[in-house]
């Protein structure tokens, strides 16, 4: 279908609705964003918890588009929002069309999403918008264009699509443990599956079949990871022996693949059938296969191989919406698997998120502080909307602002890097939660406690310091924030001054102070360690963490705490870091830093962009050290000193003079 024209309806019109966009905007915490940033913002946290993307960033703090990448369906994903009551698809892709190609041209990495889609450009294979208009719309879900020259699908989100799957039309608080999923309906009238069945049971029938290889790849590049929501493990990449083995089957011996594989096994909503062959299926879902699916569509898509002659088993279970629940996660549980599954893997509900979230409503801080544990994404917006609806929202949104809510997600990301493991904490929301809890069921470890939670806290708001020094510098900032954690975590031994941060709410002038001072380290090791490749995918390396570990800072004794680590997970041989021995040399450079002056440094950014002489990264250096050097900062690392004499020298060789 191509992009098309279309009108849609008034944002006012369902109460119910209303009351749930309202909440959605209300729970994020952005002073400086629009109504539809914060609404596009809370829309493609929905699209993270869903599966559909991994960790969105932003084009800037004018744009109202967010960026992802799908590494293994090779799309650049774009999330955009509208709060108009007409829109001409076509201007929108345009406009995106647009945004890209500035992007694409080589230059400054002025965002996140700039430095995002500047890494993968020779990757991209295609384009995928989720477009959320602020109204309704009953026209098409599924429509394409292009996007920059590369084909574009777009799905429509509107007002009340979004709602029914994100939240307000859920009817008891059972339901809303975890979140509604669109389930896929799969057309495969153009097909010739025959079907077997159905064998029947008590609350399910079940059906086999034979699917081309074409088909099952065609699929995925189509819904991707949505398929496999009910699946207990995400796409392992092609990396592990088994989808390696698939990669070769295909390459040496396709026409045996049916005879090697161990196929895959479905549920269903229904399936429809024509003369003994299955021509659609309703609601499905890949609960044990998913490697296989995903490796067939990396063959296809990625390495562009053929797939004639790729057959796949399929067992399809058809089982009502009432059970699906319960009954899909112990057929992949059960399913012969092809990779071992872990039962850290079935991490809904969780009794680690459980008591979490228990400990939050009954825990407060000294200072009176609470805060709101969403252990399923979209709770604390549905929380904000009943108390909307009830005349109670001022006491709540005063008891817990948006600025003091913590997610599942982020729980795991904060963890990793403080158990100094921020390469996992670099791969994204739902692969960092999944190795976090498999972290912890491998660990035995035991149910969290009130310490834990308190410095889980702490932890939270020194994070959310970090992120904000690191936005200072540009791209990269989850990167950045990981690995910053971490260090501080390997430099002090894991002694910050928690206790401090938790009764006061607050981050102390010391660790601070701290953070100023690591934070342009960390991303300049992140750079400098990338060299001309992904910083994004180098960060996802171990050896980038060894590289960072490596640097050595002075931590004040005022930002450390004392007492002992009753249940903290503590890394075994993490010891605190020490300065490095300055030379003469090296106290000289530091020195010539606050000795250039402040105009000095900003007369050289300058003239660096005039000319285009500099790299961005020492452009914004230059830049920063004005800055420092004019508040009156006089203390600079060894590492500063020294990029700052090779920017200085640079400079100077080629005809600057301050």
């Amino acid at each position: 279908m191509r992009a098309e024209e279309r009108t849609v309806g008034a944002i006012t019109g369902d109460i119910e609705i209303d009351a749930w966009l309202s909440a959605q905007i209300d729970s994020v915490e952005d002073e400086g964003a629009s109504r539809k940033q914060r609404y596009l913002s809370a829309i493609a946290e929905h699209f993270v918890g869903m599966g559909k993307l991994l960790s969105p960033v932003t084009a800037g703090p004018s744009s109202d588009n967010l960026f992802d990448w799908d590494e293994e369906r090779g799309l650049l994903q774009v999330i955009a929002a509208s709060g108009s009551n007409s829109l001409d698809i076509d201007e929108l892709l345009r406009g995106l069309s647009a945004s890209v190609e500035k992007m694409l041209e080589p230059g400054t990495e002025e965002s996140d999403a700039q430095a995002l889609i500047s890494s993968v450009a020779k990757q991209i294979n295609g384009v995928e918008v989720l477009y959320a208009p602020m109204a309704f719309d009953d026209g098409p879900t599924q429509l394409s264009g292009t996007v920059a020259g590369f084909a574009a699908r777009v799905e429509v989100w509107d007002l009340r699509r979004s709602a029914e799957a994100f939240g307000a039309a859920r009817e008891s608080e059972s339901a809303q443990i975890e979140r509604v999923f669109e389930m896929p309906d799969i057309s495969l009238c153009d097909q010739e599956v025959k079907a077997l069945g159905p064998f029947e049971s008590e609350d399910c029938e079940v059906w086999i079949a034979v699917l081309t290889g074409d088909v099952l790849a065609d699929i995925y590049h189509e819904h991707g990871p949505v398929l496999l929501e009910l699946n207990v493990r995400s796409f392992l990449q092609t990396r592990g022996r088994v989808n390696k083995g698939i990669q070769d089957t295909i390459d040496d011996e396709s026409d045996r693949f049916l005879a090697y594989n161990n196929g895959l096994s479905l549920t269903a909503s229904a399936i429809e059938l024509s003369d003994g062959r299955i021509v659609g299926i309703r609601g499905l879902q890949i609960v044990n296969g998913g490697q296989t699916t995903a490796s067939l569509h990396h063959a296809k898509y990625i390495r562009k191989r053929s797939l004639a002659g790729v057959r796949v088993q399929a067992k399809i279970t058809v089982v009502p919406d009432t059970v699906r629940d319960d009954l899909a996660p112990k057929v992949a549980r059960f399913a012969n698997a092809q990779n071992p599954v872990r039962m850290a893997d079935f991490t809904s509900n969780n009794r680690f998120h459980i008591v979490l979230e228990e400990l939050s409503k009954v825990i407060t801080s000294p200072s009176g502080a609470h805060w709101y544990y969403e252990r399923s994404t979209g709770r604390y917006a549905d929380d904000l909307a009943r108390a909307q609806a009830a005349g109670d929202v001022n006491s709540f949104r005063a008891k817990y602002p948006a600025n003091r809510r913590l997610t599942k997600l982020d729980v795991a990301k904060i963890e990793l890097a403080w158990a100094q493991k921020p390469q996992l904490a670099a791969l994204g929301g739902q692969k960092a939660s999944a190795n976090y809890m498999q972290s912890l069921a491998e660990a035995q470890a035991g149910d969290p406690n009130e310490r834990f939670y308190t410095d889980l806290v702490a932890l939270t708001i020194v994070w959310k310091v970090i992120e904000g020094v690191a936005k200072e510098y540009g791209a990269y900032r989850a990167q950045v924030a990981a690995y910053t954690l971490a260090l501080l975590s390997h430099l002090t031994a894991q002694r910050l001054d928690l206790d401090t941060v938790w009764k006061s709410q607050f981050v102390p002038d010391a660790l601070a102070n701290l953070i100023q001072s690591v934070v342009p380290l960390v991303r300049n090791s992140l750079v400098e360690g990338a060299g001309d490749g992904n910083i994004t995918e180098w960060a996802k390396k171990p050896a980038c963490w060894d590289a960072i570990r490596e640097i050595k800072v002075k931590v004040p004794e005022d930002a450390l705490r004392t007492r002992g680590t009753e249940g903290v997970p503590v890394k075994k041989g993490a010891v605190a870091g020490s300065t490095l021995p300055l030379s003469a040399e090296d106290a000289a450079t530091i020195a010539a830093i606050a000795e250039y002056g402040a105009e000095n440094w900003f007369a050289l950014s300058a003239w660096a962009k005039d000319t285009n002489n500099l790299t961005p990264m020492q452009r914004k250096f230059a830049f920063d050290m004005g800055r420092r050097v004019g508040r009156g900062e006089t203390s600079f690392s060894v590492k500063q000193g020294r990029f700052a004499s090779s920017i200085l020298s640079k400079a100077t060789n080629l005809g600057f003079k301050p």
